[in-house]
Parts: C-alpha cells; sequence; structure tokens
C-alpha cells in the first residue's frame, strides 16, 4: 500500500508556490490479531492525541476495533523550504 503526509504546508499565492515538508512511503498492510499488541496499539494512540478513554484499554472495547500495520517497504521525502509560518516560532 502507498501513504503520503503533508506538514508544514504555507502557500505563498504572490509568488505562486508552495513550502512544504512531506513523506511518501509503501508497505504492507496485515490486520493486527493478537490482543495485547492491539491494546499496546490503542494505548498509544489514545496517549498520543491525549484522548479520554481508558487505559489499559478494556478487552471489550479490544473486539470491537480492528487495528491494521503498516510494515514500512520504503520511504522517500521531500521538502521545499521557506520562511517559518509564525504559529510555528
Amino acid at each position: 500500500m502507498g501513504f503520503s503526509t503533508a506538514v508544514d504546508v504555507c502557500i505563498i499565492r504572490e509568488k505562486s508556490t508552495t513550502h512544504f515538508r512531506s513523506l511518501c512511503g509503501t508497505g504492507r498492510v496485515s490486520e493486527v490479531t493478537d490482543t495485547e499488541e492491539k491494546r499496546r496499539a490503542l494505548d498509544a494512540i489514545s496517549l498520543r492525541f491525549d484522548a479520554r478513554c481508558p487505559r489499559p484499554t478494556p478487552d471489550a472495547a479490544l473486539a470491537r476495533v480492528n487495528i491494521l500495520r503498516i510494515d514500512v517497504e520504503s520511504l522517500t521525502c521531500r521538502h521545499k523550504n521557506g520562511p517559518r509560518r509564525k504559529d510555528k516560532e
């Protein structure tokens, strides 16, 4: 499967250009079926996004959720530097 993300995107209309940082990659997708691996994944996501869900994730919640893992095979990145956005300083 392929995936990509872009951050710090700043469109400069006056110069008809865009400044950005991006990452693209490919990998193999597999479903996580091991209960403890699913729990670790959901706990990590809830910590990252400061979620208000209980940790460790209850078994009942694990039974209702599918987790997909991407085993990354290739990565490439690209950037076009420009002035930093004021809210990033």
